[in-house]
């Protein structure tokens, strides 16, 4: 379990470092935040699956950690759920930009706090 963690630990940290650069650079030179969008993709991918792999020793982690995984995945099937429904139902409404760019950022903050929740769990461990 601990070399687990620790592996999964390190992979999101290769990734996220690069994404949180181009984040920031995009902040200046906003082709780069199409670059930084591919890489979420993958981000994204890599996340959900490494959060499926600590459901496994869920047994073994502490009540408070638990909480936080249980926590992160209610988050992203809500967010799922209201992507859905918001591009379904809000497809040409005058709010169309600010659901865009709040669809853009959510995703964002829930790799962060995957990242938290991973760095926490490595401590642990």
């Amino acid at each position: 379990m601990k070399i687990n963690i620790s592996i999964m630990t390190w992979i999101n940290r290769i990734l996220m470092i690069p994404f949180l650069i181009l984040l920031l650079i995009g902040i200046v030179e906003k082709d780069y935040f199409s670059l930084a969008a591919i890489l979420a993709f993958g981000i994204g991918v890599y996340q959900v699956f490494s959060s499926l792999m600590t459901l496994f020793y869920l047994r073994f982690i502490d009540m408070k950690y638990c909480r936080q995984i249980l926590g992160y995945f209610s988050t992203v099937i809500i967010y799922f759920i209201l992507l859905y429904v918001l591009a379904h139902f809000y497809k040409n409404s005058t709010n169309e930009g600010f659901i865009s760019i709040v669809m853009c950022v959510v995703p964002v903050l829930l790799s962060l706090f995957w990242t938290y929740i991973l760095e926490s769990l490595k401590q642990e461990v």
